[in-house]
């Protein structure tokens, strides 16, 4: 199963028969899940697409999904390689080779060699010897988490080692400068905080459980557990909230 993933217009997750995206309207979609795909690649995330939808990450073709749910398209992929992350360039893609992603926890922190694709001209560079995670970058192709460093890829497939902050993959704002902290507070209670990755200010604060954080510029999404009170502004124990931070604002919204 993959975690849940907003592009700031629509949201997706698993379906038992594929993916469920619900658009701005609150209209759900279902896309099925071509057998194609395979079962085998071990994670399925749906990293943001450049200008919005979705690419299916593991998949044995460059699988797209519209972003209001309208449908997918498919294009082929080079013998042996598996889709992993889009570029900031719609036509650039990052693919690695098939039995890497097909390891036990594959696409899912395990090491994997990166390749850069073009889809117009077919063109592929092996870009670094591993990497961990790739994501969007707001000043160059990409970032590639690199053992305990980040790369910044260029558009002619080099990189070079940048800053970023000490926190988990997709927990770290696109720009580099806010990331998600959480910290055990007692054994039922986590303390979530927006800092700044500059000086580790702490932008603003909550209580729960989180999974995964979607970003949209700087603006934070997440959904807490049961049982946290959002710091006395939830809605009460027992709820799973949607949990959205604006630099010092805090929005909270039941969950049925």
């Amino acid at each position: 199963a993959f975690n849940m993933s907003t592009d700031g217009s629509s949201i997706v997750g698993p379906s038992s028969n594929g993916i469920l995206v619900v658009d701005a309207a609150d209209r759900t979609h279902l896309i099925n899940r071509p057998t194609s795909m395979g079962e085998d690649f071990g994670y399925y995330g749906l990293p943001v697409l450049p200008g919005g939808g979705y690419l299916v990450a593991g998949g044995d073709k460059l699988y797209r999904i519209a972003s209001d749910g309208s449908g997918m398209t498919a294009d082929r992929l080079p013998a042996g390689y598996v889709a992993v992350a889009p570029t900031s360039d719609p036509n650039l893609f990052i693919l690695t080779r098939a039995e890497d992603a097909q390891q036990a926890y594959g696409l899912m922190g395990t090491d994997f060699r990166p390749y850069l694709w073009n889809l117009r001209t077919g063109a592929l560079k092996q870009v670094a010897s591993e990497a961990t995670a790739v994501t969007l970058s707001p000043n160059s192709l990409a970032y590639m988490s690199v053992g305990s460093d980040w790369l910044s890829l260029a558009a002619d497939g080099s990189t070079k080692s940048v800053s970023r902050p000490g926190a988990p993959v997709g927990w770290i704002s696109p720009d580099g400068s806010r990331y998600i902290c959480a910290t055990p507070q007692t054994e039922a209670s986590v303390a979530i905080e927006m800092r700044l990755a500059s000086t580790d200010q702490i932008l603003a604060h909550s209580d729960g459980v989180t999974g995964s954080v979607a970003w949209k510029g700087n603006v934070a999404a997440m959904v807490i557990g049961p049982g946290a009170g959002g710091g006395g502004t939830g809605s009460g124990l027992g709820e799973e909230q949607l949990v959205v931070i604006d630099g010092s604002n805090v929005k909270y919204t039941s969950l049925p």
